[in-house]
């Protein structure tokens, strides 16, 4: 998908980064679309969340909702 003209258009456009535009898409999917999802908007949540390897703090929880706008 990435590899299509009118997709690199729009990665130009958006500035998205090398990194993310040299994945091998066709075999990692999602992969891809976290990067992006994650360069886009990185105070979202892990999509992928692993709570002992990426554990959060009472006071990190706690400034993600109070900055979250909610």
């Amino acid at each position: 998908m990435a590899d299509r003209p009118s997709t690199q258009l729009l990665l130009n456009v958006l500035q998205v980064p090398k990194e993310l535009r040299e994945l091998n898409v066709s075999e990692q999917d999602d992969e891809f679309y976290f990067g992006l999802i994650k360069w886009a908007n990185p105070r979202l949540p892990d999509p992928t969340p692993d709570p002992y390897a990426r554990g959060m703090t009472a006071a990190e929880i706690n400034e993600f909702v109070t900055n979250s706008g909610r």
